[in-house]
C-alpha cells in the first residue's frame, strides 16, 4: 500500500506539471488577442481623428490618390461629373464641348464690347450734349431701347460653327485687342457725333449765349433730331461690326432674328432722315431737316461712321489674330 500511495502521488505531480504549461499558453494567447484588439482600436481612433481634422477631399481627388481603393460615393458627387458624362465610346463629345464653349465665350466678349461703346456714347450725350439742350423724347427712347434689347436677346442665341476651328478666340476682357477696339470705335463715333452737332449749329439759328432750361419738357428741335439719328445709326453699326461670326459662331446673316432687327432699325432711321413719311417722323418726334446740302452732309457723316468703325475693328482683328495651333477638327458626319 505504501508503494501504491507513492506512485499515485508521483502521477498526480506529473499531471499538474503537464497542466501548468497548457494553462499558461491559454493565458498568453488571450493576452495577445486583447493587445491586438487594443492596438486596432487605437489605430481606428487615430485615423478617425485625422479625418475629422483634415478637410473632406472630393471624389476625384480620392480616386487619383488611391486608384485601387473603391471610393465612397456621397450625396452630390454624381452631379459633379454629370455634365461631362457621355454614353458613346468616342471622344467627339469633347470636341462638341470645346466648340460650344468657344461660342459662348465669343458671345460674352462681343456683348461686353457693344455695351462699353454704347455706354461711352450715352455718357457723352447725357453729360456734354445735355448742356446744349439735347434731349430724347419718350417715343424715341422706347423705340431704340426696345429694339436694342431685342438685339441683345437674339445675339445671345447665336449658334456655333459645325466644325472646331484651329484658330483660338480671344479669352480675356482686359486685353490689348479689346481695349484698343473699344477706344478706337468710341473715337470714331464721337468724332462723327461732334461733326453732326457742328453741322446743326452751322445750319440753324443756334445761339450759344441763350440760356437753356434743363428742366423743361421735351420739344423736337433740329439738334435733338440729328443727335438721335446719328447715335441710333452708330448703335446699329456697333452691333453689326462687333458681331464676331466665323470661325467660332454663325455669321450675322445666318442669325436671321438679329439681322432682321438691325436692318429694320437702320432702315427706320434712314426713312426718317429722308422724310419719306411725315407721319412716321411725327410719331417718333423728329423735326424736319433743312433743305439743300444738309441731308447729304449728314448722310456722309453717317457713312464715314460706318466705314471708320469697320476699318478699326477689322484692322485690330488682323493685327492681334492668334495663330492656329492644330488642323481643323470636324466631327463625324459633318
Amino acid at each position: 500500500p505504501a508503494h501504491r500511495a507513492q506512485s499515485r502521488l508521483g502521477f498526480e505531480e506529473e499531471e499538474e506539471e503537464e497542466a501548468a504549461p497548457a494553462s499558461g499558453g491559454r493565458t498568453s494567447f488571450a493576452r495577445m488577442r486583447s493587445n491586438m484588439k487594443a492596438s486596432q482600436d487605437q489605430k481606428r481612433g487615430a485615423q478617425r481623428q485625422r479625418q475629422q481634422q483634415q478637410p473632406q477631399q472630393p471624389l476625384s481627388t480620392q480616386v487619383l490618390q488611391d486608384p485601387q481603393q473603391a471610393p465612397i460615393v456621397k450625396l452630390g458627387d454624381a452631379s459633379i461629373a454629370s455634365p461631362f458624362t457621355s454614353k458613346f465610346d468616342h471622344i467627339h463629345c469633347c470636341v462638341e464641348l470645346v466648340r460650344l464653349g468657344r461660342c459662348t465665350m465669343v458671345t460674352t466678349l462681343q456683348m461686353y464690347k457693344i455695351l462699353a461703346v454704347n455706354c461711352l456714347m450715352s455718357a457723352y450725350a447725357m453729360s456734354v450734349l445735355a448742356s446744349d439742350g439735347v434731349k430724347f423724347g419718350d417715343t424715341q427712347m422706347m423705340v431704340s431701347g426696345l429694339i436694342i434689347a431685342i438685339c441683345f436677346l437674339f445675339m445671345s442665341q447665336g449658334k456655333p460653327q459645325p466644325h472646331l476651328s484651329a484658330q483660338p478666340p480671344e479669352t480675356r476682357v482686359f486685353s490689348p485687342y479689346m481695349i484698343l477696339s473699344i477706344l478706337g470705335q468710341f473715337v470714331v463715333n464721337l468724332t462723327c457725333l461732334i461733326s453732326a452737332v457742328q453741322l446743326v449749329k452751322e445750319h440753324s439759328s443756334w445761339n450759344p449765349d441763350e440760356p437753356i432750361d434743363l428742366e423743361a419738357d421735351f420739344k423736337p428741335t433740329l439738334l435733338n433730331t440729328v443727335v438721335f439719328l446719328v447715335s441710333t445709326l452708330s448703335g446699329v453699326v456697333t452691333f453689326g461690326n462687333n458681331y464676331q461670326g466665323p470661325p467660332w459662331m454663325a455669321s450675322l446673316t445666318e442669325n436671321r432674328p438679329l439681322f432682321g432687327c438691325l436692318a429694320g432699325l437702320g432702315l427706320l432711321m434712314l426713312v426718317a432722315m429722308s422724310e419719306v413719311s411725315m407721319g412716321l417722323n411725327e410719331w417718333i418726334e423728329i423735326e424736319a431737316l433743312p433743305e439743300g446740302p444738309f441731308k447729304w452732309q449728314l448722310l456722309q457723316i453717317v457713312g464715314f461712321n460706318a466705314v471708320g468703325v469697320v476699318a478699326v475693328e477689322h484692322s485690330l482683328r488682323f493685327v492681334f489674330k492668334k495663330r492656329p495651333r492644330t488642323q481643323t477638327l470636324r466631327p463625324s458626319g459633318a
